[in-house]
């Protein structure tokens, strides 16, 4: 119930409040967030409605994330959960001890959406009243990479299947103005942090058409000739249809012309969200190769009883736990 209500709380602020400006300065994450995390653990830990209001007013004075990390492919983003999280918990033990805080830190004369100059929308907040509940339009990204780039991605692989990429003149993108205004999306380089090159979309279509497949190796060409050189002959533009259906769907259309002149065009209307499946395999190879077959296991057992566990800190124990055999292991390999 508690992650229902959080959910809830974090996308019903974040539909009234994010706009093409906003996102383009602040990451949703840091703002939402905070929010929906404080009012999902207020809800699980049962507190009164005067204590929610608190905790939730908390989280409003707590909200952090700036988007100024994609341009040089900072660290930044790694951290604007977890700042998210750690203000979440603080807000809501606050309101827990009986700390006041205002009920119109949301919506307020000096209140959040009025900070970032959105008042008047501050009235569009409506949770629980959607066709379906907002938990349940959460999906797994199929590309490690910026979520404005994973139908381009798909869309990609799609051509790859057809034409080798030595026989590829020049490429051109469709994607909605969201895609192309969106920090580091629209990125022609030069790569050299990884996140650059997974916030760009031209990068990863071209990394998706070289490698044939999306995987996390992808993100490992940052001076590939091949890459660079399709990423050169690549042209990314507003799609209006993509536009006009955004963010309901998110689509992109991709024409190839190949040496001899021949055109190869490939769309996608929206993403194909990974399975649980390709979820759970993509995690085993990660961790396999970071923590070792025996850790990733035990990791995987524990999230699979995580409604039973009384305590989530073994998680954590058992990827501290990991970090000690990860040293035991290459001290022996050395």
């Amino acid at each position: 119930t508690g992650a229902v209500c959080g959910y809830e709380a974090g996308a019903a602020i974040g539909r009234a409040l994010m706009d093409r400006e906003i996102v383009r300065r602040f990451r949703p994450t840091g703002i939402t967030g905070t929010i929906g995390a404080a009012v999902g653990a207020a809800r699980m830990l049962e507190l009164g409605e005067s204590a929610i209001t608190s905790a939730l007013g908390f989280a409003a004075n707590a909200t952090v994330g700036l988007n100024e990390w994609p341009g040089p492919g900072a660290d930044d983003m790694f951290f604007h959960v977890g700042f998210a999280a750690r203000n979440a918990v603080t807000a809501v033990e606050l309101a827990e001890l009986g700390a006041y805080a205002s009920e119109t830190s949301l919506d307020g004369a000096a209140g959040l959406f009025a900070a970032l100059g959105r008042l008047e929308r501050a009235a569009d907040v409506a949770a629980f009243e959607g066709e379906q509940l907002e938990i349940l339009s959460v999906y797994h990204k199929p590309a490690p990479a910026c979520n404005y780039a994973q139908t381009a991605c798909q869309v990609a692989r799609l051509i790859a299947q057809e034409v080798r990429n030595e026989d590829i003149a020049s490429i051109a993108i469709q994607a909605s103005a969201a895609a192309l205004n969106y920090p580091g999306c629209n990125f022609n380089g030069p790569f050299e942090r990884v996140l650059q090159a997974k916030m760009s979309i031209q990068y990863c279509v071209a990394a998706t058409l070289v490698r044939g497949a999306i995987e996390d190796a992808n993100y490992r060409l940052l001076r590939d000739p091949e890459v660079a050189r399709l990423i050169q002959n690549t042209t990314l533009v507003e799609g209006r249809d993509f536009t006009a259906a955004y963010p309901g769907m998110q689509g992109t259309e991709i024409t190839v012309t190949l040496r001899d002149g021949r055109t190869i065009t490939r769309r996608l209307d929206d993403l194909v969200p990974a399975t649980a499946d390709e979820v759970r395999e993509r995690f085993r190879t990660s961790c396999d190769r970071v923590l070792g077959e025996t850790a990733t296991e035990r990791i995987e057992a524990a999230v699979n009883r995580l409604d039973q566990l009384q305590d989530v800190a073994v998680i954590s124990e058992l990827l501290a736990s990991s970090d000690i055999n990860r040293g035991e292991m290459n001290a022996g390999a050395s």
